[in-house]
């Protein structure tokens, strides 16, 4: 197994597996509501141009 550094704070810890994932809050920790906020404006963003261009392809299931 390989130490890693990590940054922040451990806010989830599971297992998928064999493999170990831990969750940092180090990329959002030192941001501000606003940023935050612009950040999940983009994700959803993202995802919806995502699930729009796989019914655009004929997939129903998403």
């Amino acid at each position: 197994m390989q130490d890693t550094k990590i940054e922040g704070n451990i806010v989830a810890d599971y297992y998928i597996g064999p493999t170990h994932i831990m969750v940092s809050d180090a990329y959002y920790r030192d941001k501000t509501k606003e940023e935050i906020d612009r950040i999940w404006d983009r994700v959803t963003q993202i995802a919806w141009n995502i699930v729009l261009s796989e019914r655009a392809k004929g997939r129903t299931d998403i």
